[in-house]
């Protein structure tokens, strides 16, 4: 299985700079529907990856994730780890989309999306045999989900601060995963 781990990068900065109230739940709602559109879009597409290479056994279909936790800007799915990265390609193509391809230079053609903060998603994911307990995955990705962050924060948006991307750690455990 695979542990996913999201956290939207600078949307609380974002969010506590604005002194509006109408602007603040206007922000926060266009926050929250960008990550939730992206986790619909990325499940579907898991969906119709299982469907075009799995047979359906007796008119059934076993979803291969599960959301655990979703709520603003925060996520965490467990995933079967053969569909984690359609689920990483599509997430980070919404987000792209939403937010314009990551630019060094704010050069936004009309009509284009460009979004003119450092904004984007951080994602740790753990892998790791299904007899391993969940709670170690779980902190194994949180981890992977702050490096992701460290590395967005620091290089990624150094280079091109303009639009908006994705950065993801990932990594397989072959035992339990320790905070070594």
């Amino acid at each position: 299985i695979a542990l996913i781990k999201g956290d939207g990068d600078n949307f609380g900065s974002i969010k506590k700079s604005i002194s509006n109230i109408t602007l603040y739940h206007h922000i926060t709602d266009t926050f929250n529907s960008m990550i939730e559109g992206a986790l619909i879009k990325a499940l579907s597409e898991v969906m119709i990856e299982l469907l075009m290479t799995s047979e359906i056994n007796n008119n059934k279909i076993n979803f291969p994730f599960q959301v655990l936790y979703y709520g603003g800007d925060d996520f965490v799915v467990m995933i079967d780890a053969g569909f984690s990265m359609v689920f990483i390609t599509t997430f980070g193509n919404f987000i792209e989309n939403k937010l314009g391809k990551m630019s060094a230079d704010y050069d936004k053609m009309s009509g284009e999306d460009l979004s003119i903060y450092p904004l984007g998603v951080s994602i740790g994911v753990a892998a790791a045999k299904s007899t391993v307990p969940l709670y170690t995955i779980y902190r194994a990705a949180l981890a992977l989900e702050e490096k992701a962050k460290k590395y967005s924060k620091t290089i990624l948006r150094k280079e091109k601060p303009y639009g908006g991307t994705i950065a993801v750690a990932f990594q397989y455990f072959n035992s339990i995963p320790t905070d070594q």
